[in-house]
């Protein structure tokens, strides 16, 4: 079951990228609060520290993906960055790819995807940021898995590995 949710997250993550990323280069604002708080770090010595962890630890590859393939693609269609959604504002898009139509919904730390027509009809998956736990998470019929937490300082302190 967690093979399939996580090759369901990779699916969406390439529709997404083939149909929304033409042309698109986005603003990047989770990269760029990411690496302000590394910046924010008192001392030479421990920013840079911090800097060589996220990049071994591929904090920094996750975040600019997430970014890449999510963020700057609403951003990119919509006109609006998807961080700054307030509560109850939406932006929905149509796209078609393969023969299958979906709907993408993003909401305030919410993205909806919904297959209305084609051979995946009525399956449907989310990407969630929990505030509370500081966690992104997967949500497929009803099963949830953490994908990456975020300290409160801004550190990754856990990244779920497919």
């Amino acid at each position: 079951m967690r093979k399939r949710l996580m090759s369901m997250v990779l699916a969406l993550t390439m529709l997404f990228s083939a149909m929304f990323m033409q042309g698109c280069y986005g603003t990047y604002p989770l990269f760029k609060k990411v690496n302000k708080l590394v910046g924010d770090i008192d001392g030479r010595w421990g920013s840079t520290a911090v800097h060589i962890i996220c990049w071994v630890f591929q904090v920094y590859s996750v975040v600019l993906f997430v970014d890449l393939f999510i963020l700057n693609t609403v951003e990119f269609w919509t006109g609006s960055d998807p961080l700054a959604m307030n509560e109850g504002e939406s932006e929905t898009q149509v796209v078609t790819y393969l023969g299958d139509t979906y709907r993408i919904t993003a909401t305030k730390n919410r993205f909806d995807v919904y297959c209305v027509e084609g051979s995946r009809r009525g399956e449907s998956a989310s990407l969630i940021w929990n505030a509370e736990g500081r966690t992104w998470v997967a949500e497929k019929e009803g099963i949830a898995r953490n994908l990456v937490t975020i300290g409160e300082d801004g550190s990754i302190e856990g990244i779920a590995v497919p």
